[in-house]
């Protein structure tokens, strides 16, 4: 059998050629199941300022809002022979009561698909996000595309007209910002209609923490005409005149508001885009548009303003526009073959109501990440906030739970998240690093500045997970002959070492933690922490096996020393003598358990530090003892739990039918909880309700499992 790593960069070898055709997965049945209701589902979600939502059960509910629930809206009318029907948003001081029924909704990994339908059409509205993880410029491209088809189902032709907009919600934090617009002329062969919103007070990078929009930059709303006939128009003007006109008419005024600058609230100034055309029986008439926003610098890391990866080139938004609009046909058959594939791979491992929640929570993870590009460096660098749960820039205990669905999918992306944190504790920044242990963040989104007594300090927590995701690359890498630690070494060879010199060190560190924090904070300092003592210890066995893969076999042997001593002490002193099959919460403390999610580096690197016994003995007691109707509690103090940590769990589990068990209760939360928000991590298990966080990028750890699976699993293994 062929190591976990291995898997990993056959299954990721696999996502490449699937994107450009070739070695198609079939599955006999749909992927996703039917009538899934997602807590919220992902329209305009590209990063973690465009991360737009619609948190209803259909799309004419409510208007679509940003991860935490601030409006940002969208509109859609359609007319069907001269009769108006809302098909998103509410559409207020508008005379439009009706509404084309929503029959479905599926969410793919790169594109959400609507459909509605009456008695005369069947219409269907698409959001596509190029968010392919193998290809850098389209990761990185600020596009969301929005595609319109409709069709007759009665037999007869029908007079249509479609009809968007988006108001200038959409470019500031405030809506008593001022805006204005414009019309950029279009260059490069781009889109024949261009129109743009931004304030006029651009304070680049200024704003930072978490629930804040972006105020800085430009939304772009793009259109061309299908062919010469297309009756295609735009106009940017005060929404209730827009819309009202519409959907008395069919028309819209066809001069631009010159009334600027002005709050975004007054008058709800929005860019709008109408056509008009006529659906035949069987003909599928389709249109699209481009939204993109350039932010013009993305992060700013240590006074050092960093562009989107797209610029790197001096690529200005007129260029990129041009060639969304031009590749549009090809972006789209690729999304659609990358879907395809990807879903029928996560069926196969697994079934569909676990590849539904993967499927879902895909742009989630890539949604909170900004590529961008280090022009100091002359490399990119890949930046991810902690959203809903502080705001922060880059930690790094989020960045590990959420590592699975990169090292699935690119384990290059994940290189380039360490790089940033590795320049920072080797003093590559105007800010000295003086801790031993390593980092917990850079600062607040999207400002790097932090001071290391300014942190929340987690010392082996960010330690443990600097030294395991660093190992997880360089095993690869020695695998597979692939470049995912370049970046990492050798220059950062002796401050990785130094993290490794620090959980050695002693009292209070390991084996048996002092008082400290764990990633899990919300919990407060957990002394004597068991699955904490577990991470460090994991982290030292994985360190070992990156000293050998490096030839450094003085530091292997010393270091493999440290980690069987540990590791007998663990073993010794964590198991609870109440039952003598589980591990406890706190080596001080009998009768108590916490899911000991941290195992799950060992499985993924494949060293042998702990026996396998230890997840056996894990997963019967949870399985036999904790389970509730949606899922395993985090430990014995509470009924709620992290789903990212019961992935993990379910990932490990050697009884597939334990596995099926977990993930079975994780599309059951998904499906019913009452809080309409981008899927939470953080919930209870008996009630099903959010405790707190949404829109995270950890969920990413649901593809856990895609690293672990039996090589009989995927079917180009020999």
């Amino acid at each position: 059998m062929k190591s976990a790593l291995t898997t990993i960069f056959l299954i990721a070898s696999l996502l490449v050629l699937n994107s450009a055709g070739f070695l198609p997965l079939k599955t006999s049945q749909d992927p996703l199941v039917d009538g899934f209701r997602p807590p919220a589902v992902p329209l305009i979600v590209f990063d973690p300022y465009m991360s737009i939502w619609s948190m209803a059960d259909n799309l004419y509910d409510d208007f679509p809002k940003l991860w935490c629930g601030t409006i940002k809206a969208l509109t859609g009318i359609i007319r069907v022979d001269g009769k108006p029907y809302r098909f998103m948003g509410p559409v207020p001081s508008n005379p439009v009561n009706d509404v084309i029924p929503q029959k479905s909704v599926r969410v793919q990994p790169t594109q959400t698909l609507y459909t509605f339908q009456n008695d005369k059409i069947t219409f269907e509205v698409t959001f596509s996000t190029p968010t392919i993880p193998t290809d850098l410029d389209l990761l990185s491209q600020p596009v969301t595309y929005i595609t319109f088809k409709v069709s007759s189902n009665d037999g007869q032709t029908h007079q249509v007209e479609v009809y968007y907009d988006q108001t200038a919600e959409i470019a500031v934090h405030s809506t008593d910002q001022v805006v204005a617009w414009s019309r950029p002329a279009s260059k490069n062969g781009g889109p024949k209609y261009v129109m743009s919103m931004g304030t006029t007070d651009q304070k680049v990078c200024v704003r930072n923490g978490d629930g804040v929009g972006i105020d800085w930059g430009y939304a772009y709303l793009t259109v061309d005409p299908v062919d010469e006939s297309d009756d295609v128009r735009t106009v940017i003007a005060n929404s209730t005149v827009v819309r009202n006109q519409f959907a008395q008419s069919g028309t819209i005024p066809s001069q631009d508001e010159n009334t600027y600058p002005r709050p975004a609230s007054d008058n709800w100034p929005v860019m709008a885009v109408m056509w008009s055309f006529k659906v035949s029986p069987g003909q599928k008439q389709s249109r699209f548009l481009t939204f993109a926003y350039d932010d013009i610098y993305s992060i700013d890391y240590f006074g050092t303003k960093l562009p989107a990866y797209w610029k790197r080139d001096g690529k200005t938004a007129s260029a990129m526009l041009a060639d969304a609009t031009q590749s549009y046909t090809q972006r789209l058959a690729l999304l659609d073959e990358f879907d395809k594939n990807h879903l029928a791979n996560l069926t196969a491992a697994a079934d569909s109501k676990y590849a539904t929640v993967a499927s879902l929570i895909f742009r989630q993870a890539f949604g909170g990440c900004k590529l961008v590009w280090n022009q100091n460096t002359s490399t990119p660098w890949y930046f991810m906030k902690e959203i809903s749960s502080d705001g922060n820039l880059h930690t790094a205990d989020v960045i590990f739970p959420a590592s699975p669905i990169f090292l699935y999918t690119n384990p290059y992306l994940l290189e380039l998240m360490m790089v940033p944190l590795l320049a920072y504790a080797n003093n590559e920044t105007n800010v000295q690093y003086n801790l031993p242990w390593a980092p917990h963040d850079l600062g607040e989104w999207p400002i790097a500045f932090r001071a290391p007594n300014q942190q929340e300090q987690m010392p082996v927590e960010e330690t443990g997970n600097m030294l395991q995701m660093i190992t997880a690359l360089t095993k690869l890498s020695a695998q597979q002959q692939q470049s995912y630690d370049s970046l990492i070494f050798p220059k950062y060879k002796n401050l990785i070492e130094s993290w490794a010199v620090y959980l050695t060190s002693g009292d209070g560190v390991l084996p048996n933690p002092g008082d400290q924090l764990c990633t899990d904070d919300f919990l407060g300092p957990i002394p004597q922490n068991v699955n904490l003592a577990l991470k460090g210890i994991v982290a030292l066995g994985n360190y070992v096996e990156a000293c050998k893969i490096k030839g450094d076999y003085v530091c292997a042997v010393k270091y493999d020393l440290y980690t069987k001593n540990y590791t007998a002490y663990w073993l010794q002193n964590a198991n609870d003598s109440t039952d003598g099959v589980h591990a406890k919460r706190q080596y001080d403390l009998s009768n108590t358990w916490s899911l000991k999610y941290n195992l799950l580096y060992q499985y993924i690197v494949g060293t042998t530090t702990f026996p396998t016994s230890v997840i056996e003995n894990e997963l019967a007691f949870y399985i036999g003892k904790q389970l509730n109707t949606y899922g395993i509690p985090l430990d014995n103090k509470a009924t709620f739990t992290k789903l990212d940590w019961e992935a993990w769990i379910a990932a490990m589990a050697p009884n597939p039918a334990d596995r099926t068990e977990i993930f079975e209760r994780i599309y059951k939360f998904a499906n019913e909880t009452p809080q309409r928000v981008p899927l939470t991590d953080w919930y209870d298990t008996v009630q099903g309700t959010q405790k707190g966080f949404q829109a995270r990028t950890v969920l990413g750890g649901l593809y856990a499992w895609m690293l672990l699976q039996p090589t009989s699993k995927t079917t180009i293994i020999a």
